[in-house]
């Protein structure tokens, strides 16, 4: 397996928040809620829609943002790409 295979595992597993086997789970949970926390935090830059539903629905914001982070590869650096694959996808309001 190579270095970008490696790096997609990980970036995968981040986000489903599963330690794959020889990790500490414990810090490679605490590793997904603050990558999950700048991605929610570049979405809402890049998004009023999603950051007013934040505000106004923070459960509903929550269930939909799992969602769609455990099913978007994170490959966006810019706030508007982020903001551009949240209104594409079915989650968006």
């Amino acid at each position: 397996m190579s270095l970008a295979d490696d790096q997609l595992h990980l970036l995968a597993a981040l986000r489903r928040g599963a330690a794959p086997p020889g990790l500490d789970p414990d810090g490679f949970a605490l590793a997904g809620l603050l990558v999950a926390k700048l991605r929610v935090e570049r979405l809402c830059r890049g998004c009023p829609e999603a950051e007013a539903e934040l505000h106004q629905d923070p459960t509903g914001f929550r269930r939909k943002f799992d969602a769609w982070h455990a099913a978007t590869p994170m490959r966006s650096f810019f706030p508007s790409e982020e903001a551009r694959l949240w209104r594409a996808s079915t989650h968006c309001v």
